[in-house]
């Protein structure tokens, strides 16, 4: 199995042809105006954003499903032709934005002027206004379009495309059997249309498809609305006369000049004649070999969509191009609706389980601090009441050993202090070091002089005589007194 470094597929190795081929029409189609390059990314809108990680373009023919699949890989573009068999697209190949192709024998183009509506009010006037270029009998239609430049101002021109709802469902039951859910459908003059902006040097553009006698002829008029034809023929005389017949039916609408009608040629079979030089065929595409399993001569206008959806400028408005059915879409975005929604419940219980389940884990953790807490503050608060008491115990034998120290200074003091013919009845010390003394004298003036002793000793201080007085007794007197003083603790310290 042979392998080119820019083009491989997962059931074998597309020829060195066809790497070449869509390597060089990916160029064509990416390069802007400033030689800038369009990748996936660079569409408009959901479009892009889908397409970023590759592209999935399909379509039905001859009675089966063929698909290709665009991916990027660093600066490669690999297009790898798929083959859907009986139980759908292999697994590697799902989850790819699909895009289906509508040939022009599926559709209708109609080119329509009116006054310029809000964008969401477009598709609606547009509708109505196709409706009523159709025959009654044509039943229920889907429509799409593609702004044009206005001719007068106030009015918008548009290029609508018109389709069956009936064959595009029948479409869509198609590719679902192989398992194809398509994002949108693209009719083909969506693709001719970007081919001819982008090599503008074309008068026209002719697309076979597969090896089969079956074209679609593409002209851009002055106006930029495409034209598209389709051509059956049976036989080579009658299909080149057809042609011949198709492209000089087209000639007066195509751009005037001394130079010749280029026509672009997409596919196999391109004419090596010029119509007396007139007109001038040059190959814009070539075909490939079928991939295994796949139809007999595989279809150039589907390689050619693949390639231009994926290298869409992005100034193209592709999303209103697209005719899926508008019920199903509708029916699409109520799902994703709902499924978000469902998703946003999922979420928000989920949420709620685990901030429940977070909250229990708190709790239980705060619990078991809370627990130890306790348990060290009770343990502290027993150490604290023992300490308290050990404490207590300290001040009280401190207070006894104060106190029975400031007793032995007290008396010592008196002692040095009271002359003969003194005596003490009460001596009061009190917590804050004062001390009242009650006493006797044999004479008046022995109180007066007691004041003067006590202040010379160190135990005593601020001294003060506070009365003294003779009472009778035993038929005599006695001189009764009373004395204030302070502990001098500095001093007996």
């Amino acid at each position: 199995m042979e392998e080119t470094d820019k083009t491989k597929h997962s059931r074998g190795a597309l020829p060195r042809t066809f790497a070449s081929a869509a390597a060089n029409l990916w160029r064509k189609f990416s390069l802007g105006p400033n030689g800038r390059v369009f990748g996936c990314g660079a569409s408009e809108g959901a479009f892009s954003k889908l397409t970023r990680k590759g592209l999935l373009v399909c379509q039905f023919r001859q009675g089966r499903v063929e698909a290709y699949r665009l991916t990027s890989a660093a600066k490669d573009v690999i297009i790898a032709p798929l083959s859907p068999g009986p139980a759908g697209l292999a697994r590697e190949d799902r989850g790819y934005p699909t895009a289906a192709l509508l040939a022009k024998s599926d559709y209708l183009v109609r080119a329509l002027e009116m006054p310029i509506a809000s964008p969401q009010e477009v598709q609606a006037v547009l509708s109505l206004e196709a409706e009523a270029t159709l025959p009654p009998e044509y039943g229920e239609v889907e429509i799409s379009y593609r702004p044009l430049p206005p001719a007068r101002e106030g009015y918008g021109r548009y290029e609508v495309y018109v389709a069956r709802r009936e064959a595009l469902v029948n479409l869509l039951a198609r590719l679902r059997e192989v398992g194809i859910e398509p994002d949108w459908i693209f009719p083909s003059a969506v693709i001719w249309s970007e081919i001819l902006t982008e090599r503008n040097d074309l008068h026209m553009l002719v697309a076979a498809r597969g090896t089969g006698p079956e074209l679609e002829v593409a002209l851009r008029g002055a106006d930029q609305a495409v034209s598209v034809r389709t051509i059956h023929s049976h036989g080579p005389a009658a299909f080149s006369r057809e042609l011949r017949e198709c492209i000089r039916s087209l000639l007066p609408y195509a751009k005037r000049g001394s130079a010749p009608v280029r026509v672009g040629w997409i596919g196999r079979g391109c004419p090596g004649e010029s119509l007396n030089g007139t007109v001038h065929f040059s190959e814009v595409f070539a075909a490939s070999p079928s991939p295994a399993g796949a139809a007999e001569g595989s279809d150039a206008m589907l390689t050619a969509a693949t390639s231009v959806l994926g290298a869409l400028p992005a100034d193209r408005p592709i999303v209103t191009t697209s005719m899926l059915p508008k019920a199903m879409v509708a029916g699409r975005q109520l799902k994703k609706v709902l499924r978000r929604l469902l998703l946003a419940t999922v979420g928000v219980l989920l949420s709620l389980i685990l901030f429940q389940a977070a909250l229990q884990v708190s709790m239980f953790r705060y619990k078991r601090i809370s627990r130890s807490l306790d348990e060290r503050i009770s343990a502290i608060g027993a150490e604290g009441q023992t300490i308290g008491r050990r404490i207590e115990q300290l001040r009280a034998i401190g207070a006894a050993r104060s106190t029975d120290r400031d007793f032995q200074r007290v008396l010592s003091g008196l002692y040095e202090a009271t002359p003969e013919g003194v005596s003490y009845s009460q001596v009061d010390i009190g917590p804050d070091g004062s001390i009242h003394l009650r006493g006797q004298a044999e004479s008046l003036a022995m109180p007066f002089l007691l004041p003067e002793r006590l202040e010379a000793q160190e135990a005593f201080e601020q001294v003060l005589l506070q009365d003294a007085g003779q009472v009778k007794k035993a038929g005599g007197s006695v001189t009764e007194f009373r004395i204030d003083c302070k502990l001098s603790r500095a001093k007996i310290e």
